[in-house]
């Protein structure tokens, strides 16, 4: 049982069964030899030799065991080390500075090796920027002290480019309670730290917008009141012949205030009204609206329904948007172009189309399209588009543009 069942690969567990059956077997040849004289005293000898070989055999393969086993953790623990993202090191302090360990992570992070690592102890130190150093520094002199919170810092990589790494250390001490070395782990935090300077500008920029928004706000007030006085005073006989110059100066307060409006419905962040609307009944709604505008241009619009079901939508925010959107068509074609409106149903999502006729979009344009101010138009603001995107993420809308010298297609394509 003992030569079958033990755990061991080695001779040692049979030479150790074979003791154990020895000793059986000279265990029950006792009684039949005991009172021959001459074999006494080998009996004993030959019992002891055996037992001998089982204590022996038995420790040995008690200490097999445990070294196979350490061999497994070994392995285990180094696969972890060196196949882990985070680079995982220890550090020696006492007799003499250097590396012990450095997991192959290091290349992929410094873009040194582990091996250049052990060779060049200060090697790691080099690389941290100057404006940083401080913090290693102080962690070498004072392990302990420094060792309770993490470090974060720059490191200058071997192609030059700097990253940010988080370090995080454990002190090792001796006996006489010495720190001798520290282990650590060293994480790249670049994309973190990227993630929380975007925050950072974002909330910076949301802060800039709200105080603009307020200030705008204020503004349409006094612009107001100029604009009534402008048209009091175009009505005098006695400024009759500087009319052309108020129609300019009203002309002027229009577009700022147009401005100012676009702007203010740009950065508002209003609750929304959601429910299922159906699209071609908001359509038709506005339609007569938009039919309107282009026939006071000498252009058209043209609405082709299709049969799309109900969506969840906010009603007044997809009216501003068709409205920009024709507006954008109307202004980008000369007289008697048409507008096209389509919805359908494409892939189980549906689809609001608006198609115009003018000259496209430029690729510089179609690039940024969607960002505030930017605009091709001579007396445009650049906000109407940025309304329209600004719509169909609230909506978790998509938006595609297709553009070339015959036109431009947009793309509202709603997830149902």
């Amino acid at each position: 049982m003992f030569i079958r069942h033990f755990d061991s690969k080695s001779w040692g567990k049979t030479v150790v069964g074979i003791a154990f059956i020895g000793t059986g077997l000279h265990t029950l040849d006792m009684p039949f030899l005991v009172s021959v004289s001459w074999f006494a005293p080998w009996g004993f000898l030959i019992s002891g030799i055996l037992r001998f070989i089982i204590a022996i055999g038995t420790l040995m393969l008690y200490v097999e065991k445990n070294f196979r086993e350490l061999v497994a953790k070994d392995n285990q623990y180094r696969l972890l080390a060196e196949n882990a993202a985070d680079t995982i090191y220890l550090y020696r302090l006492k007799p003499s500075h250097g590396f012990d360990y450095v997991s192959p992570s290091i290349g992929k992070l410094t873009g040194y090796s582990s091996d250049e690592y052990y060779e060049s102890p200060d090697l790691l130190f080099s690389l941290i920027h100057p404006s940083d150093a401080f913090w290693v520094e102080n962690l070498v002199s004072n392990p302990v002290t420094v060792s309770t919170s993490p470090i974060v810092m720059r490191l200058i990589r071997r192609d030059h480019t700097v990253i940010w790494a988080e370090q995080t250390t454990v002190p090792i001490f001796d006996e006489g309670g010495s720190c001798i070395s520290f282990e650590g782990i060293i994480r790249d935090i670049s994309t973190r730290k990227a993630l929380e300077q975007d925050v950072s500008r974002l909330d910076r920029l949301n802060t800039v917008g709200q105080m603009a928004a307020n200030v705008a706000h204020e503004i349409r007030n006094p612009l107001t009141t100029v604009n009534g006085y402008l048209q009091f005073f175009r009505r005098k006989d006695e400024f009759l012949s500087y009319k052309d110059h108020f129609n300019l100066l009203i002309s002027e307060l229009d577009r700022a205030n147009l401005i100012i409006k676009e702007y203010l419905a740009l950065c508002q962040n209003k609750s929304r009204d959601m429910g299922f609307h159906q699209l071609n009944s908001i359509i038709q709604d506005i339609y007569p609206l938009i039919k309107a505008a282009a026939n006071a241009t000498s252009m058209d619009i043209h609405f082709i329904p299709g049969s799309i079901p109900e969506i969840h939508l906010d009603g007044k925010e997809i009216r501003q948007l068709i409205l920009n959107l024709v507006r954008n068509g109307l202004e980008a074609m000369e007289p008697g172009g048409t507008v096209t409106i389509r919805t359908y149903v494409k892939d189980g999502d549906v689809v609001l189309e608006t198609q115009d006729h003018g000259t496209g979009i430029p690729p510089h344009i179609l690039e940024n399209i969607g960002k505030p101010f930017l605009t091709t138009k001579e007396n445009g603001t650049g906000l109407g588009l940025a309304v329209v995107y600004r719509i169909a993420n609230d909506h978790q809308a998509k938006v595609q543009v297709v553009s070339g010298p015959s036109g431009t297609i947009f793309y509202i394509i709603f997830k149902k």
